[in-house]
């Protein structure tokens, strides 16, 4: 198991503070470098014509960076010889007994059916739409319904960061609305309680790179408001209805 760490090189002090609080933790970890959305031509890899019809509105450059950046994290992770990951965006903050814990969602992961696993959120969770799983070493594993929209933290196996990589690599929605996308409802989205990591005080410098589409079009189309409703329903029905599934037939009782 290796820890990635997402960073921009103009983010230099963040690397730093990662380092410093990585190094306590006796796990192998490596600098992935971060794409900066406000350096690249960033709608040359972006899909908007996409991104409006399911968000309602376009990406901006700090969302295709970030996007980029963390299909390039899961690429390193996939072209090495590792069996799990952690990647891990560098505005995160270790908590309490971090090394013990993250050993026992090992443990736990491993304990799954071999192909029900893909993806295990260490960040805060609501927990509204989750179902406890088991508990190592004073640490929960829910079976997560509706993905949470963060990647501050992502433990992933090779299953999971296969299907993201496998989704593209042209930003057609925000990294983080992507992963609810592709695990809400399913059964293999995971979260952890309590979490593993929780965001430091500090803005994301990779998202940072914030400055709205220009073009011709509008940033965001004139009905945002009911294609938001209208994800966040969708989003909250596949939920209920991956939960109702889980509790009658729960795949990991098998």
């Amino acid at each position: 198991m290796k820890i990635y760490v997402v960073n921009l090189e103009r983010s230099y002090q963040r690397w730093i503070e990662a380092s410093r609080q990585l190094d306590s933790s006796g796990f192998s970890y490596e600098r992935v470098p971060a794409i900066d959305g406000s350096k690249i031509d960033y709608l040359e890899y972006a899909d908007n014509v996409k991104c409006r019809a399911y968000m309602g509105r376009d990406l901006s450059p700090g969302e295709v960076g970030c996007f980029l950046s963390h299909i390039l994290a899961l690429k390193t992770f996939l072209a090495s010889s590792e069996d799990c990951a952690l990647i891990l965006e560098d505005d995160f903050l270790m908590t309490g007994e971090f090394s013990n814990r993250l050993e026992a969602i090992i443990q736990m992961a491993s304990k799954l059916p071999h192909d029900s696993v893909s993806a295990i959120n260490v960040y805060p969770s609501d927990y509204k739409y989750a179902s406890n799983i088991m508990q190592e070493n004073g640490q929960d594993l829910l079976a997560t319904h509706r993905f949470p929209q963060s990647s501050l933290g992502i433990f992933w196996t090779r299953k999971g960061a296969e299907k993201v990589v496998a989704a593209g690599t042209t930003a057609f929605m925000p990294y983080d609305n992507l992963l609810r996308f592709l695990f809400t409802g399913t059964t293999q989205g995971f979260s952890v309680k309590p979490p593993l990591v929780i965001p430091a005080p500090v803005e994301s410098d990779i998202k940072n790179s914030n400055i709205a589409f220009t073009g011709n079009k509008p940033t965001k189309r004139s009905d945002y408001f009911f294609i938001r409703l209208r994800r966040m329903f969708i989003e909250k029905l596949r939920a209920s209805i991956g939960m109702l599934r889980w509790k009658i037939f729960n795949p990991l009782k098998k």
